[in-house]
This record gives structure tokens, sequence and C-alpha cells, in this order.
């Protein structure tokens, strides 16, 4: 048989496969992608606004600090109140509840003229948009095999890549046809056209009729579903007791506040630093968030990789972290150099090397702990981690008041984060664990 005879067999087959287990879980994925999107353009409106607002309202970087601490803070209980929602009600109307409040709370930004305005509705938007990586999560272990899981997480995770690309893209064309106001009205209203889709395209896999029993199978694959689905939402004190929770906290406190820093900040920054205001900064940015998606994608899939090539579940997850991570280092040199686009390049790496740290950080919470406690984990990761980055926002906005912008202490301490949170999962973690048991791994 020749070459080209043998290729178009193997394309036909695998062709035949893919259509007999059916792909409507990636359908899923795609709106959880789209979500977190949303919910990173809505974020991304007041970093790039920041000149604007701190100009024409005569604030400190120690006010802007404050007011985005209010944000990680109210962020951190949005995650530990609605991760826990999320596990009791599941990923449906919860979701939609959860963008639908924080539109709201985007738009609201709009009519805000004072810090402490500006804290209340940051705060708001913070809770609410919590809620989107807890039942995004919980969402991906319903709907995909463990073999899957990361690359699932690591493509819905590009989504806030695709959000931070597309907020410098478009609020600068807003904010100069109708002012800055415009900026979170418009982006705020986005979130809505999600939320009249998702109630009618989700359902368990189960319970869904567009799922052929073979995708059905596919799913429940490699998994002890069947029993961790049955059980309860598990206690706080027992939820707790999963090694997983603590690895995941461990990983997002050590890794959450820098990326709060590169959405928030890097726009200030690279203005101070160059002098490169709202609409020169739209390159730079799209550069840093579209390497950050790459990241993204490829973290999941070299864990998933590194899986079905034989490795154990946990050992691929934290071998795809630990070269991410060490991928960040580099960053240290950004506040040395005189190039703009040497300093665009070492935020990119690292942009990127965080979400492929991120999507298996995420990822291990579903191999570690039962379906039914996942949001909760989550939810618990997520508040301890924004509640350092209130710690460190309202501290980097003095540090940078006190030192006249000066940002090389603070790209000094983020390279090394990663490495040390991977130092902290792997004590925690099972040494000899392939995946998920009905109770949790080895408590």
């Amino acid at each position: 048989m020749s070459n080209s005879n043998t290729a178009a067999t193997i394309s036909n087959v695998a062709n035949k496969t893919l259509t007999c287990i059916g792909n409507y879980r990636w359908r899923i994925c795609a709106l959880l992608f789209f979500s977190t999107t949303i919910c990173y353009v809505d974020r991304m409106v007041m970093g790039l606004l920041k000149p604007t607002l701190m100009s024409e309202l005569g604030w400190s970087e120690t006010i802007y600090g404050d007011v985005m601490a209010t944000f990680s803070i109210c962020y951190g209980i949005g995650y530990l109140v609605v991760g826990r929602f999320m596990d009791k009600t599941g990923p449906k109307m919860g979701l939609a509840l959860s963008v639908g409040l924080w539109s709201f709370f985007a738009m609201l930004h709009a009519a805000m003229s004072t810090a402490f305005g500006f804290k209340v509705a940051r705060g708001g938007l913070g809770l609410a948009e919590g809620g989107n990586f807890p039942a995004s999560i919980k969402a991906v272990t319903e709907w995909f095999p463990p073999k899957e899981q990361a690359l699932a997480t690591g493509i819905f995770n590009a989504g806030a890549n695709v959000g931070a690309v597309l907020a410098p893209v478009c609020v600068p064309l807003i904010v100069l046809a109708w002012g800055w106001q415009a900026g979170f009205l418009v982006t705020g209203a986005i979130g809505f056209v999600w939320v009249l889709i998702w109630p009618f395209v989700y359902k368990k896999p189960e319970d869904h009729p567009k799922v052929t029993p073979a995708e059905l199978a596919y799913i429940k694959s490699g998994c002890d579903s069947e029993v961790s689905d049955k059980v309860p939402t598990p206690s706080w004190p027992r939820v707790l007791c999963y090694r997983g929770t603590w690895s995941f906290i461990f990983g997002t406190v050590f890794s959450a506040p820098v990326w709060f820093f590169y959405c928030n900040w890097v726009p200030g920054f690279l203005f101070t630093k160059f002098g490169v205001h709202m609409f020169q900064a739209m390159v730079p940015l799209i550069c840093i968030f579209c390497f950050a998606d790459v990241g993204s994608i490829f973290g999941g899939w070299l864990s998933s990789f590194l899986i079905k090539k034989g490795w154990r579940v946990l050992s691929a997850r934290k071998m795809a972290y630990f070269v991410c991570g060490a991928s960040v280092i580099p960053v240290i040199m950004v506040a040395y150099t005189e190039s703009l686009w040497v300093a665009v390049a070492l935020i990119s790496l690292a942009a990127a090397a965080h979400q492929g740290c991120s999507c298996n950080n995420y990822t291990i919470v579903g191999d570690t702990v039962p379906k039914s406690a996942v949001g909760t984990s989550v939810g618990i990761g997520g508040f301890v981690a924004y509640l350092v980055s209130m710690v460190l926002s309202m501290g980097l906005g003095r540090l940078l008041d006190a030192t006249n912008n000066n940002y090389s202490l603070v790209f000094m301490i983020i390279s090394c984060f990663y490495l040390v949170g991977l130092f902290f999962m792997h004590l925690v973690l099972p040494k000899a664990g392939t995946g998920k048991t009905p109770a949790g791994i080895d408590n």
C-alpha cells in the first residue's frame, strides 16, 4: 500500500472515530471560553483607563492600588461563596447568574466619579466574577475525561488572554468616540448576550439529548465519576482535608497575584517607563496577551501529552508546571531594559508561562478531589489568593509612590513566585497518585 493510501486510510479512520464518539463537549468548552473572554474584557478596562482616571480624577498610585485591592478581596470572597454555590446548584444557572451580575457592575463604573464609588463598582464586579472559574472548572470535570481536562481548561482559560487582547483594541476606540464612561458601558453590556444563550445549551452530559452514548462513555472513561457524582457536597472542614485543595491554594497564592499585576499594572508600567499611552499600548498589549494564549494551550497540551506517553497524572501536571514556572524567571530583566520591545517580549514570555501554570493548577483540582467538591476547593484557593492580592495591591501602590515608580523590585519578586508555589504543591500532593479516588486522594 502506498504512503498516500495509508495516510488516507488513517485519516478516514480518525474521522469515523471522532464522528462515532461525538464532540458536543467542545461546544460547552467554547461557551466557557467566551464567558472567560467577557470576564477579562470587563476586568481589563480599569487598567487601560488608569492614566486617564488618575489624570481626570486626581488619583495617586496609592488610591489606584486601594481601588484594585477592593476588587481583589471581593473577587476572593466571590470565589469562596460562589464556588460553594456552584457545587450545590451546578454551573447551569449559577454561571448565568454570575455573568449577569458582573456585567451589571461593569456598567455601573460609568456612573462613578469618586474613589469610593469605584470601590463599590469594583467590589461588585469582583464578587460576581469570582464565580467564573469555579463554575468553569466544575463544568470541565463534568464534561471531559481526565486525559482531556487540562487541554479543555487550557482552551477555556485562553479566553482570559483573548479578552485581554480585545480590550486594548476596542476600549481606546470606544473612549475616543464617546468618552471613558462608554468604555465601561459598552463592554459591560456584552455579557448579557452570553447569559441568554448558556441556560439553553448547558445540561449535564448524561441528561443532554445531543450527547451520544459513545461520547458519554468516553467522558466517563478514566475516572470514578459514577461513585463521586453521588457524593453530596462535603463540609468545609472535609474539603480542607483534601490534598488537592491545599495544592490549589499554594499554586494560586503564588500565581494569581502576578497575573493580577500583569492585567492592572502593566499598561501603567509601559506608560511610566516608555511613555506609551493608551493607543500606543495597543500593539504591545496585544502581543503580550496573544503569547499568553499560546502558553495556556501549550501548558494544557503538555501535561495531556505526557499522560498519553504513560506519565502518571500528577507527575505530568507538575512537570508541565515546572517547565512553565521556570520560563517566568527572565522577566526579572524587564525593569532594566531601555527597549520597549525587549520588555514586551519578556513580559509576553512570562504571561504565557503563567497561563501554562494556571491551567495545570486548575486541572489538579479535578484530578484530586470529588466532583462534588471541585467548586468549593477552587473557591477556597481563590479566596486565599486574592486576599493576598489585596494586600499586595495596597503595598504595591505605596511602594511605587515611595520609589517614584521603580518596578525593579516588583519584577524581581514575581520572577520566582511560581517555582516557590510548585515546591509547596509538591510537598502536599501524593508522590505516587495517578488521579482521583472517590473520596479524594489520600487524606
